[in-house]
């Protein structure tokens, strides 16, 4: 018999052991650590128990779902929360998933946001399945690109007064974290899936990542125009065997676009992962930035995956 109850923090292992089975064999997944869980869940300032909930069947723990409410996001405007449904491959298919997605779905309309929005890959099947059983529609798609090789590509030449400084982010100061929050936040203000970052949000996530995370700093003067989030998924390619890294968030104040700080801010976060030993690194793109995916693509990039945000009205 299937029976479901909100979390409680001692739960932890519980819901990190129900996320890595039912995320195991999604592309670049790997395990998350209890910590990493921590983040997400009871160490977010968002999350609320009473929107989720542990489904067991028996004693045994087989799905979790959680509907959560962005508070930063709704107050720029963003009146949207987010469905997040999870179930052990052994379990699927039982009519868990439809529950569990009604419940996450329950808890939001109680919240009053007008939308919700749930993530997939487009080759996940399952997820996809839950999504479209539940009334989803399709909202945007970003393409998964890959750089592969051990030379970097040449850079561009920056414009006068410009110079790039790098920093890594774990144990950074709250000023550097402000400086790359604020300038990223401005990049990315009129993008469609656009929430505001937090200085506590990015030190969690610093602290608890198993990745390696640096960051490019684009200055002019002493004004930063443009930044890069890097990481080396150390975490993914010990599980892995692989010699992989990302080049997670990359933005450009608008007024100093067009003139190669973006590629210039590109090629710095491959020549660092290069310089770490690695040898393929991941970039993400919305597929309707035509002007990131030309950049990307004469870079060197190529389109391998696809990943849809699918969004429901409330």
């Amino acid at each position: 018999m299937v029976t479901c109850r909100h979390p409680v923090e001692s739960d932890l292992d519980v819901i990190t052991q129900i996320w890595n089975d039912s995320r195991a064999g999604m592309l670049h997944y790997r395990r998350m650590s209890r910590d990493e869980v921590m983040s997400e869940t009871f160490g977010e300032d968002d999350y609320d128990p009473k929107g989720a909930w542990i489904a067991y069947d028996g004693d045994e723990p087989i799905g979790y779902a959680e509907g959560l409410v962005d508070r930063t996001r709704v107050a720029y405007g963003r009146n949207e929360g987010y469905a997040r449904v999870d179930v052990i491959h052994a379990k699927r298919g039982l009519g868990i998933e439809r529950d569990l997605m009604d419940s996450a779905l329950d808890y939001l309309r109680t919240r009053g946001v007008k939308a919700a929005l749930y993530s997939t890959q487009a080759q996940d099947g399952w997820r996809n399945g839950i999504a479209s059983d539940a009334g989803f529609k399709e909202a945007r798609r970003f393409y998964m690109m890959l750089y592969r090789g051990t030379v970097p590509p040449g850079g561009p030449t920056l414009p006068t007064g410009i110079h790039l400084e790098r920093a890594m982010t774990k144990g950074a100061s709250d000023e550097t974290l402000r400086t790359w929050i604020d300038a990223t936040n401005d990049s990315f203000s009129e993008h469609f899936n656009f929430s505001p970052w937090t200085v506590e949000r990015i030190r969690s996530y610093t602290k608890t990542t198993l990745d390696i995370p640096s960051v490019t700093f684009a200055y002019d003067g002493k004004m930063v125009v443009g930044a890069a989030l890097n990481e080396d998924s150390d975490g993914f390619n010990r599980e892995n065997g692989t010699k992989e890294g990302w080049i997670a968030v990359l933005g450009v104040v608008k007024p100093y676009r067009g003139r190669g700080l973006g590629k210039a801010l590109l090629v710095d976060g491959i020549r660092w992962l290069m310089e770490r030993g690695l040898d393929t690194v991941r970039i993400g793109v919305d597929a309707q930035n035509r002007s990131a995916l030309d950049l990307y693509t004469s870079v060197g990039f190529e389109v391998t995956s696809e990943n849809i945000s699918l969004r429901k009205e409330l």
